[in-house]
């Protein structure tokens, strides 16, 4: 975000409350947010993606499966595998489990 502040002239500070006035969120959330976007990108991109969790969170830029597992639950309420099971056969949604 240093970079940013810099190339735009401004402070860090102005930069992550202009973040929040314009987007509703910090510079870093909107981050988590794309990263998270992508894996879900892949994970729609076949039936078998990702096969492998840990090569799936390295892949998008988590540090480790904890990590990626614990932004996995933050965005969603569920684990990767919960979620995996729930997606609809057409990869188009998700399908609420039944009560």
């Amino acid at each position: 975000m240093t970079g940013l502040a810099r190339e735009a002239g401004v402070s860090r500070k102005h930069l992550a409350e202009s973040f929040r006035a314009e987007l509703g969120m910090t510079p870093k959330r909107l981050a988590r947010l794309v990263r998270f976007e992508r894996l879900l990108a892949a994970l729609r991109a076949g039936p078998d993606a990702p096969g492998d969790w840990t090569l799936a969170a390295l892949a998008h830029g988590y540090y480790d499966q904890a990590h990626f597992t614990r932004e996995f639950r933050a965005f969603t309420g569920l684990t990767p595998g919960e979620l995996r099971r729930r997606l609809r056969p057409d990869l188009g949604g998700v399908v609420e489990p039944e009560p």
